[in-house]
């Protein structure tokens, strides 16, 4: 019960973030809040570890320093969003997550280089949490 309810609601909050990734290239930080804290929630209502929760989180905030050391070229949005993803998931499904991601997005890289000459194109990274999410549930 625990595993649907948790993806059902970081389906939601991903649905939600690609639209406005791709629309408004932002994320709203209140939502990503409130997605934590439901995930806390979630956690203590199933009886499972909210230890769970602070491991989570750690790859969303290794996003986050990536983000700052990298002067933004990874968004900060995507750095919060995958740490209110954790706090939801736990950390071995938010991993999976964000490798799967990680390996769309590079597909699409290389598809952007091959089609155009401009390396320096940046694309929101939502859709390819959204699609790994997808995966990572139906798999």
């Amino acid at each position: 019960m625990f595993i649907l309810w948790g993806d059902i609601l970081v389906t939601g909050l991903l649905v939600f973030f690609t639209y406005l990734d791709i629309r408004y290239r932002q994320i709203l930080w209140p939502a990503a809040a409130v997605t934590a804290a439901a995930g806390i929630l979630l956690h203590l209502a199933c009886g499972v570890s909210v230890l769970e929760c602070v491991w989570g989180a750690l790859p969303g905030v290794l996003l986050l320093a990536v983000s700052g050391i990298s002067k933004g070229a990874v968004g900060k949005g995507d750095g919060c969003t995958l740490l209110a993803c954790g706090m939801v998931l736990g950390f071995s499904k938010v991993f999976e997550l964000l490798l799967v991601a990680l390996f769309f997005a590079a597909g699409w890289s290389v598809f952007l280089m091959v089609r155009r000459r401009d390396k320096k194109q940046t694309f929101a990274f939502m859709p390819f949490l959204l699609a790994a999410q997808i995966c990572r549930m139906t798999g």
